[in-house]
Parts: structure tokens; sequence; C-alpha cells
């Protein structure tokens, strides 16, 4: 109890609006990094499945020595890993966002004019921006996953692969 009087003390209004908009503008800038970071993630890997989709319904041989149910099978796994990666930086990355508004939230209960101004919103999950990236992650994977099997299954009935 003493502690909290002595927090007091120490730290002023001033100081509590500062910790806060620091918090807020960090949270807001990993908000912003994971956005644009998962953006080029996922935009790569939709070129990757459609280059591996162009290829399978394609019917002319490939130019290299392996293959072409192979070929996809390698790119689906590809894009799966790269999928994968992409749901493990969201996850790490919503979890640090959510940590630095949690924070920022106590923080501003510190603060009574801004309490009152801004209300209070209590986070327990990752932000609703993550929560769309991780579902498009997860339709990529199951698109890969369905392509490499079409090719092995093609490949099993004897279809043309090429």
């Amino acid at each position: 109890m003493k502690f909290k009087n002595l927090e007091d003390k120490i730290m002023g209004t001033e100081d509590y609006l500062e910790l806060w908009e620091y918090l807020e503008e960090k949270g807001y800038n990993f908000k912003q990094f994971i956005t644009q970071l998962a953006s080029w993630l996922l935009a790569f890997v939709a070129a990757i499945l459609g280059f591996t989709i162009e290829r399978l319904i394609t019917t002319e041989p490939l130019s290299i020595i392996i293959p072409k149910w192979i070929f996809i099978t390698m790119l689906s796994l590809v894009g799966i890993s790269i999928s994968l990666y992409c749901l493990y930086l969201i996850a790490h990355f919503g979890n640090t966002i959510k940590r630095y508004f949690s924070s920022a939230d106590k923080v501003k209960k510190k603060i009574k004019p801004l309490e009152e101004i801004i209300e209070s919103v209590t986070i327990d999950d990752i932000p609703p921006i993550c929560k769309y990236l991780k579902g498009i992650s997860y339709a990529f994977i199951i698109a890969f996953s369905l392509v490499a099997i079409v090719s092995i299954i093609l490949k099993l009935t004897g279809s043309q692969l090429g």
C-alpha cells in the first residue's frame, strides 16, 4: 500500500500521460508493421499459389528433370511453410500489440481526465486485423494442401500431368 502512494508521488499526471502516449504509439507501430509484413508475405504466397495452380492445370511438361507432381507438391510445401511462418509472426506480434495496448489502458486509468474522455477497452485477444490475417493464412494453407493432394491423386490415377 505504501508503494502505491510512493509511486503516485514519484510519477505525476504528465509522466503518466507521456507513458500512455508512448505505449499507444508502440502498439500502433507494431500493428502497422505486422499488417505490412503479413501483407507482403501473403501476396508472395498468393503468387506462388497462382503459379502452382497454373503448373497443375497446364498439360505441357516441365523443362526441368523432376516429375511435375513432385514439383507441384514441393511448391505447395513452400507455400504452406511461408503461411505457417506468417501465422507465427501474426501470433507473436499480435500478443505484443495486445500487451502494449493493455498496458496503455492501465496507465490511462491513472489519468482521470483522460479516463473520462477515452473509454476504457479491455483487450483480451489479439487485434481484429491480426485475426483477419490469420484467417487468410489458414485459407492459403488449405489451398496449398488441396493443390498438393490433387497433384498426388492425379499422379496415382494416371491422369496426365506432363
